[in-house]
């Protein structure tokens, strides 16, 4: 059933104006790096404490997977948003906590087709 709810949530984030961030948010809530799979683009700039690179999404996944095995995730919240002047990019910024520790979470959405895909991703100490 989450399943099915996150495909549905997914689809009408794709024909939205702007990008689904309530569900981007409870996806990193969730610690599982795969729920997060339909939001990414085919590359994605990551950077997690201070490690950076531009992965593929199945590198993407990976990554995160490996951060959330090592710092399980127990709260999310988005603190801010907002959108470029040609409202073909969007960014979040938000808290995570995660292992104990409070993180800064920064994503950046850029228009793809019709839909808007994380192109960078950033989980910073706080």
């Amino acid at each position: 059933m989450k399943t099915i709810l996150l495909i549905l949530a997914a689809c009408a984030a794709m024909g939205s104006g702007q990008p689904d961030f309530s569900a981007v948010i409870n996806t990193i809530k969730s610690g599982k790096s795969a729920s997060i799979a339909p939001y990414l683009a085919n590359e994605v700039e990551i950077t997690i404490a201070g490690t950076d690179g531009t992965y593929s999404r199945t590198e993407a996944l990976t990554a995160l997977q490996n951060f959330y095995n090592q710092h399980k995730p127990t709260n999310c919240s988005m603190v801010h948003n907002g959108v470029a002047k040609d409202q073909e990019a969007h960014y979040c910024i938000g808290k995570l906590e995660a292992g104990g520790k409070n993180y800064r979470l920064y994503i950046y959405f850029k228009k793809t087709g019709e839909q808007y895909l994380i192109q960078e991703m950033r989980i910073e100490d706080n």
